[in-house]
């Protein structure tokens, strides 16, 4: 039987259920789901416009550094984190907190990337890389729960 064939438990939740990245084109500049994104590429540069179709609880905008090591190894207990990359690239980390799979996934400039509550995550820099983070609950330290997997040596 291929591992993909393998039946699962009725507990069991796989990653790929908690986590959306889109690769978004500016040319189709109006993505929803689940904000709603406006996208304008010019001579000038890029322009975002980002409007929640629900009430803004937390926006942030994120540095990560090459230099700097793993960012996050946690997973949020009621949070959704929707993180729209503004420029770079990163290894983004995945995993079931009662589970020991760890998917990969590259993610880069346009990327917009939903996660959702119970999803371990962590992010590693290939590149200085800038990203805008927004959900609907405001950030609470007690919401988030650390989870060391990702280590950098």
């Amino acid at each position: 039987m291929a591992k993909a064939d393998i039946p699962l438990k009725k507990d069991q939740i796989m990653i790929d259920s908690l986590i959306q990245i889109q690769k978004l084109d500016p040319t189709h500049s109006e993505i929803t789901t689940p904000v709603y994104l406006n996208i304008f590429d010019n001579d000038k540069g890029r322009s975002v416009f980002l409007n929640s179709t629900t009430d803004i609880g937390t926006a942030a905008v994120l540095e990560f550094l090459p230099s700097a090591g793993i960012r996050g190894n946690h997973y949020h207990l009621n949070k959704n984190e929707t993180m729209y990359i503004i420029d770079g690239k990163m290894k983004l980390f995945c995993w079931i907190p009662s589970q020991s799979e760890i998917k990969e996934f590259i993610v880069e400039r346009g990327d917009l990337i939903t996660i959702k509550p119970q999803l371990g995550h962590a992010y590693q820099a290939l590149e200085k890389s800038l990203a805008f983070e927004v959900s609907s609950l405001p950030y609470d330290p007690k919401d988030t729960v650390s989870d060391i997997r990702i280590h950098t040596d």
